[in-house]
């Protein structure tokens, strides 16, 4: 099946990208089924042969496509007559004026800051060589051989800036080959500033384009496509043009022609909008005139990289600083910054006693269970010490639930009455608004957006929070008025703003101190008032360490603040999901501040980590207060879909509090012991798109949507709520073209990472690779879902009610973590056919046990059931008293929580 192309002119792959020396047969095996050999092998009860749901396919659907002989991650051919022209610095150049621009300057003069801050400069440390060339640290003994967080604290500012210099240069490697060739973009109708055209990947975010960012148009003179190739070469042989590296711009030379077909113009446009359901991208490009045929280039934008490295330095700077005076022996204390950014075990609270439980503190939202409430209490009262607070939970366990509640009480203390929440990206930012609208008004909360965001990539009911100008463009509000909100909601990179218009804690104490040194010039008793009492990032995990320090140098107080006013910082994320999304793939820089802290000694090695799985023992006690919370009930998912998960990433510690769990049993394509959970053996060859190394699988395609066909004509399940996923991009076109033809216009289909942080009620996993070679180079650039436990954990913990997962069993049993959940499916008789997985280990999976308890006896009780299966532990009795504590929660006892805790034995 013919997939459409992803740039404008034909596009064929270069012939030495070929390799004819691996023919790979295709596979000549028919679809199993499941029978009664394999209810007989796996011990389960017998029952009929039943027909496979995806048997009814057709021969051309079913036969196995040809292996291909192409290399995949072979970029595609572009002939060099369109190429070359991207090569040259333009003679003539148009900039689109930036409507939305801010002007942080003069934001800063309105509240009369200006003279208290005039030795500040808004871009203080940013040094552009540091993004176009990546210093020499790079190849330094101590970067090579980084080994300890020691390291990283003595060179903090030039190991990122080192690894942001990287990231900035494989940024604009991956934009260069993104680019478009012999584009014709369409005016919009009844706006002449406007045009439009189509740009494929721009759903899948691949490239990721946004609201504001600048679009670089190099027009073409309409030219016959022989007589253009002639032309070029005849021109680079008469000046016999180098080769020139990837990120290189030649100057063309005034004495010899412009390249055959190019204007030697270059208009930059900014983008108005992205309408990714489309993969169009609306442009505001005014005066544009003569053809609309342009290459079509995706500059990368220097601000928000500038914003990193400016956070980067206040901090460098702050710890070099810290160094020294620790060698000259002038303070051996502890700054705040250092504490946040390497705590460590003396930094921690010791506490002798467990905590008294009161059930008469008034919650916000009354459905938070034990754990949750525990950490929201621990958080508010600060009894943990003066270091970062994490929350780590797994899919469906209420992380941001618990963050709402937690800012909705601090801002009833004095201390804390106006704070900052961030997430990663806007979204998950709108998710937070959403939350706290339900209890704050508009004057009490505010969402902060970048003027670069379109308005209408805002859901219409949150725009109340918000401030815009007569042209619907956000801005800030006045300082007055900024100033009296008691939460802001902004991403992490959108808290630049409040750097860049001098509100900072450390901006405003300067501003405070000179107004009041004006006013009172004798008075020497200056106390310093923080404005920000807290940070809450949410979704910390996926913010890369230079994005999170930002809106933290937000809140950093000044050097001479009391410990009394230190601000209180908190994380909220999973470090077994996806992490940071970047372009060098760099594991340092993919390793986010929450994961780095999380296996700091203060966090890994504390007596109640969740890797432990702790019975908690008062002789346990005396012991550091844990500055973190594990959640682990999940209110999302059935047991079965959880149970490896559980097992795998995250200690076999999860337990499942949902309700309508078992909506979807009554569908007749569960087997074995009819857990809402299969896996489809799939035999069928994956093979390549020509657009430039996309990885599609035809046969599985068509059992995936023969399957969603088959689900949706039970009647149990809407089509809006049923997803399916893999990790290529170019298979989930197939998917979309396959579901567009049957009519399937609601199923939600997109890649993996699409789907982070979302749910849905029945999910379908496309696994797509079915050929060992290409593995390696899978894991090198982040794709497919084999041997990158992180995706896997995402990609199996979307689904609520109902999973069905095709692969090929070969190929996935190269992957242990992949050889223990078909290993699961084979003992439980959950696979649509015959499956046979070797290097399976004898494991228990805890929510497996539990499944089987309640198969024998449906009013079951956990302790119970792990004795009478004779794996009774204490911890068993751990989550038995967890519930006992759930149960004071809920019915308001009063007694002291230590007495729900036995002595050890």
């Amino acid at each position: 099946m013919p997939l459409r192309p992803s740039r404008a002119i034909p596009i064929v792959m270069d012939p030495r990208s070929h390799n004819n020396n691996e023919i790979t047969k295709p596979y000549d095996q028919e679809w199993p089924t499941i029978g009664s050999a394999a209810a007989q092998k796996s011990k389960l009860p017998t029952s009929p042969p039943t027909k496979s749901i995806t048997s009814g396919l057709s021969s051309r659907e079913d036969t196995p496509s040809p292996s291909s002989t192409l290399d995949v991650y072979a970029r595609a051919f572009v002939p060099e007559a369109y190429r070359i022209i991207n090569e040259f610095r333009p003679i003539t150049s148009f900039k689109a004026p930036n409507p939305r621009a801010f002007d942080y300057i003069d934001y800063v003069r309105s509240f009369g800051a200006q003279p208290y801050l005039q030795n500040r400069q808004l871009f203080e440390h940013a040094r552009n060589t540091s993004l176009h060339h990546a210093p020499d640290y790079f190849e330094t003994k101590e970067f090579l051989e980084y080994e300890s967080e020691q390291t990283m604290f003595d060179n903090y500012e030039r190991h990122f800036e080192c690894l942001i210099g990287r990231e900035f240069a494989h940024h604009l490697v991956e934009h260069k080959f993104q680019a478009l060739y012999n584009q014709q973009i369409q005016p919009y109708p009844k706006n002449n500033d406007l045009y439009t055209f189509e740009w494929p990947g721009v759903r899948e975010e691949t490239p990721f384009i946004q609201a504001g960012d600048l679009i670089e148009l190099r027009q073409l003179i309409v030219m016959d496509p022989i007589k253009r190739i002639i032309l070029m070469q005849e021109w680079i042989k008469a000046f016999q043009r180098p080769s020139y590296n990837i990120g290189q711009l030649a100057i063309l030379n005034p004495s010899e022609p412009l390249p055959p077909g190019w204007t030697g113009a270059s208009i930059i446009a900014r983008v108005h909008t992205v309408i990714r359901s489309r993969d169009t991208v609306a442009i505001y490009a005014p005066g544009l005139s003569g053809n609309l045929n342009f290459n079509v280039i995706l500059p990368v934008e220097q601000k928000p990289y500038q914003a990193r490295l400016n956070a980067i330095s206040h901090f460098g700077r702050t710890l070099g600083s810290l160094k020294l005076n620790r060698l000259s022996q002038i303070s051996l204390d502890k700054s705040w910054v250092e504490k946040m950014l390497f705590p460590d075990p003396q930094d921690g609270v010791w506490q002798d006693k467990l905590d008294p439980w009161s059930s008469t503190q008034e919650w916000y939202d009354d459905k938070l269970n034990f754990e949750q409430q525990k950490a929201v209490r621990c958080i508010c009262e600060r009894n943990y010490g003066s270091v970062p607070y994490l929350t780590s939970g797994p899919p469906g366990t209420g992380k941001t639930k618990t963050l709402v509640e937690t800012a909705l009480q601090l801002i009833q203390l004095p201390s804390t009455s106006h704070i900052l929440i961030c997430a990663p990206s806007d979204p998950a930012a709108d998710t937070l608004l959403d939350r706290l609208g339900k209890h704050l008004g508009v004057d009490e909360l505010f969402r902060l957006n970048a003027p670069t965001r379109n308005i209408i990539e805002m859901p219409s009911m949150l725009q109340q929070y918000c401030c815009t100008t007569a042209d619907n463009a956000f801005t800030l509000p006045d300082f007055r008025r900024l100033m009296g909100y008691k939460i802001v909601v902004t991403s992490c990179q959108d808290s630049s703003m409040l750097v860049d218009a001098g509100l900072t804690n450390s901006d405003i104490a300067q501003f405070e101190r000179g107004v009041m040194t004006a006013i009172h010039p004798t008075s020497s008793n200056y106390t310093c008032n923080l404005h920000w009492g807290a940070l809450l990032l949410d979704e910390a995990a996926q913010a890369i360490e230079p994005e999170a320090v930002i809106p933290l140098s937000v809140i950093a107080p000044p050097i001479d603040c009391s410990i009394a006013q230190e601000p209180i910082f908190v994380m909220a994320g999973d470090e077994f999901q996806l992490g940071p999304r970047t372009y060098s793939h760099h594991p340092r820089l993919k390793t986010s501040l929450f994961t780095r802290l999380f296996r700091r000694p203060l966090y890994s090695d504390h007596p109640l980590a969740r890797k432990n799985r702790p019975p908690l023992y008062k002789s346990m006690l005396p012991m550091i207060r844990p500055p973190f919370a594990n959640l682990f009930r999940n209110y999302r998912s059935h047991p079965a879909i959880l149970a490896f998960s559980s097992y795998t990433f995250y200690q076999d510690t999860l337990l499942t509090n949902g309700e309508t769990i078992d909506s979807l049993k009554a569908l007749n394509i569960w087997r074995g012991r009819k857990w809402p959970l299969l896996f489809v053996p799939n035999t069928s060859d994956e093979d390549c798109d020509k657009d430039g190394g996309g990885w599609f699988n035809n046969g599985e395609a068509h059992r995936a949507v023969a399957i969603a066909q088959h689900v949706l004509s039970s009647d149990l399940i809407n089509e809006e709520d049923m997803c399916i996923m893999s990790p290529f991009a170019a298979q989930v076109r197939l998917l979309r073209k396959l579901c567009r033809d049957q009519n399937l216009w609601n199923v939600n289909i997109g890649p993996c990472e699409a789907f982070q942080g979302l749910e849905s009620r029945f999910v379908i996993l496309c696994t797509t690779r079915a050929r060992e070679r290409f593995l390696e180079r899978d894991i090198e650039v982040c794709k497919g879902i084999i041997r990158q436990p992180q995706r896997l954990n995402v990609c199996l913990t979307r689904a609520r009610h109902g999973l069905v997962v095709i692969g090929n069993p070969k190929i996935l049993s190269v992957d242990p973590d992949w050889i223990r959940f078909m290993g699961f499916c084979q003992r439980n008789g959950l696979v649509d056919g015959e499956l046979e997985v070797e290097g399976v280990k004898d494991e228990k999976l805890r929510l497996e046990t539990v499944l089987l308890a309640q198969a024998r006896d449906s009013e079951f009780n956990v302790e119970d059931a792990a004795k009478q299966l004779g794996t009774y532990t204490d911890d068993d009795m751990v989550w038995a008293l967890g519930q006992i504590a759930e149960d004071i929660v809920r019915h308001g006892y009063e007694e002291e929580e230590e007495d729900y805790f036995p002595e050890a034995s």
